[in-house]
């Protein structure tokens, strides 16, 4: 529960363009749902049986985060990169 506390704060404090808190913060989420899917919820894809639908979204957001930081994609177009 600290882990995810710490990640929630990260993420909060990367949103004011500290790119390696929001980073950092997907990583920890990462960490976190992974074992959460492999240790808690096995291999329950489906809601009747206690699945990990809601779990595997936020390892899917966590990785989002991870993976792209804070980048925009729509400041391109505002410094001249977009042809539209």
């Amino acid at each position: 529960a600290i882990g995810e506390v710490i990640a929630g704060a990260l993420i909060f404090i990367g949103s004011f363009s500290m790119e390696w808190a929001t980073r950092l913060s997907g990583a920890i989420i990462v960490i976190i749902m992974l074992g959460a899917m492999v240790i808690v919820h096995g291999y329950k894809w489906s809601i009747l049986s206690g699945g990990m639908e809601f779990t595997f979204l936020n390892f899917s957001l966590g990785l989002c985060y991870m993976l792209n930081g804070n980048f925009d994609k729509t400041m391109l177009c505002h410094k001249g990169g977009c042809s539209a």
